[in-house]
């Protein structure tokens, strides 16, 4: 039973370290017989356990990953709402933009009178600040990494992996609960590790897009 215990939780680890280390020093302190692990950098070894050992190191992993996965639900929160406000900036802006250039044309702007000379001025003026909206729009749209798609794909991606990430967490309870330390939670480990890791790369995007301090 001692490969269960090999677990990984190294993107796990590295995640709370950058995210809550104040969180990731308790674990320590909680769980001692992983403590190694707990240090960002570390992988799993292999190691001759005993079917006890290997439950208990299991247990104290899979306790590790729901502490993990609850920051990072909690992170993704709040970068969810960061970027759902920049979006909805953005959309308006285009949409004032959009309106900026329909009043801009030369057959609004007869209409309500303006001479010739002024008419000229008004919509060149006009078509200058629709289009500055619409770049500005754009700009909030596409503000992070565009080799990672915009702002609104980061979006979903973080929206998908938070899900995953509460039914990880509520699957991991279970086996906690119910006393099942098996390699069904191993796989689970497994499974929240890979998700930390993606959600970092995502959520960390949003927060030095927007230059905002994640805070503990």
């Amino acid at each position: 039973m001692g490969g269960i215990a090999s677990a990984p939780i190294n993107e796990a680890v590295f995640f709370l370290s950058k995210a809550s280390p104040e969180d990731l020093e308790q674990l320590k302190n909680s769980f001692p017989e992983i403590k190694d692990e707990l240090n960002p950098g570390i992988m799993a070894g292999e190691a001759d356990l005993s079917p006890a050992q290997a439950r208990t190191i299991l247990k104290a992993k899979a306790q590790v990953i729901v502490v993990v996965l609850n920051k990072t639900i909690e992170l993704s929160d709040r970068a969810l709402s960061q970027a759902s406000r920049k979006m909805r900036f953005g959309r308006r802006t285009r949409m004032g933009g959009q309106v900026i250039t329909v009043v801009g044309t030369s057959g609004v702007l007869a209409a309500i009178g303006i001479t010739q000379n002024g008419l000229a001025i008004a919509s060149a003026i006009l078509a200058l600040l629709g289009s500055l909206a619409a770049i500005l729009g754009e700009y909030f749209e596409q503000i992070v990494d565009k080799k990672q798609g915009g702002l609104n794909e980061i979006f979903l991606r973080i929206a998908t992996a938070r899900h995953k990430a509460v039914i990880i967490t509520k699957t991991i309870e279970t086996y906690i609960r119910e006393d099942i330390i098996d390699s069904g939670l191993e796989t689970t480990i497994r499974e929240g590790n890979a998700l930390s890791e993606e959600i970092t790369s995502n959520v960390y995007q949003i927060f030095e897009a927007f230059d905002v301090t994640h805070g503990r």
